[in-house]
Formats: C-alpha cells, sequence, structure tokens
C-alpha cells in the first residue's frame, strides 16, 4: 500500500472513530442522535474547532482535485495545436 492511501486510510479510521464510534459509546439521556451528536461536539471546543478543520481539509481536497484535473485538460487541449505547430507543412525538393 502506498504512503498516500495509508494516509487517507487512517485519516478515515480516525474520522469514523471520532464521528461514530464514540458518540455511540458515550450515549446520554437524549434519545435523539444528533443532539447527542452536536451537545458531544459543542461540549469542548477542541472537539468542534476538530471538525470545522476536518470538514475544512476535505473541502480543499475537493477543489485541489478538480483543479489537477483542469490543468491535464487543458495541457491536453493545447499540446495537440502545438504539435501540429512544430512539425510544419511538408517542404518538397524539386532537385
Amino acid at each position: 500500500m502506498s504512503e498516500d492511501k495509508f494516509a487517507l486510510g487512517g485519516l478515515a479510521a480516525l474520522a469514523i472513530w471520532t464521528l461514530v464510534v464514540l458518540p455511540l459509546l458515550y450515549q446520554g439521556d437524549n434519545t435523539n442522535p444528533l443532539v447527542r451528536f452536536w451537545d458531544w461536539m459543542t461540549d469542548e471546543a477542541i472537539s468542534f474547532f476538530t471538525a470545522v478543520l476536518a470538514v475544512s481539509t476535505i473541502g480543499l481536497w475537493i477543489v485541489t482535485w478538480r483543479g489537477i484535473l483542469g490543468q491535464s485538460r487543458d495541457k491536453r487541449a493545447n499540446s495537440v495545436p502545438k504539435l501540429l505547430a512544430d512539425i510544419g507543412p511538408p517542404r518538397y525538393r524539386l532537385f
């Protein structure tokens, strides 16, 4: 497994542990899972900041990925006319 896949897998496991497993382990008297989750996230400032940071990071990944796709598409579109311009018209010699 490459390093980037290992890192992404670790981040995904941490997110699942933090956002799914821990709230289920520390259930309060309230039965609504969204209210329990919000109470758990806003109980401490660091947990709320971590959630905001995680969402922002995922958003940056998506924007970066879309930018890379756009650049590769533009590069492919610009490379064909440049290649044809470098070749030039055929030159014939009569003698």
